[in-house]
């Protein structure tokens, strides 16, 4: 990856790194579909779905969340993509207060069981 690239801001890094409302997935979904970059990646390497995954603090924002989890997938993010640390996203969400759903839907995707 060209080092000039990572972490140059995107529509959706922005939307992914702010709180999550229950209009996100339409937000995100409009970004994708206008092409932003689902490839993009962060100063510390993580991609989109490890944003996601941080995100994911409380029930409510996993609910908003989870469709962004698919879309995502849908449109070619990495699942397996790892950040600096080697974490992946199912790390982060196996990490984060509101995991085991976020976790769930991030280990189907990885191991290709949505496609």
């Amino acid at each position: 990856m060209d080092e000039a690239a990572a972490g140059t801001s995107s529509g959706l890094a922005v939307l992914l790194s702010s709180t999550p409302t229950p209009e996100t997935w339409q937000r995100s979904l409009q970004l994708i579909t206008d092409g932003d970059d689902v490839a993009w990646r962060g100063d510390c390497n993580e991609t989109l779905l490890h944003l996601v995954a941080s995100c994911a603090r409380t029930s409510s924002y996993v609910e908003f969340l989870l469709p962004v989890v698919y879309q995502l997938a849908d449109a070619g993010v990495d699942v397996c993509g790892v950040d600096v640390q080697g974490n992946t996203a199912l790390h982060c969400a196996a990490l984060c207060g509101a995991g085991p759903r976020m976790a769930g839907a991030t280990y189907l995707l990885k191991h290709g069981l949505f496609k």
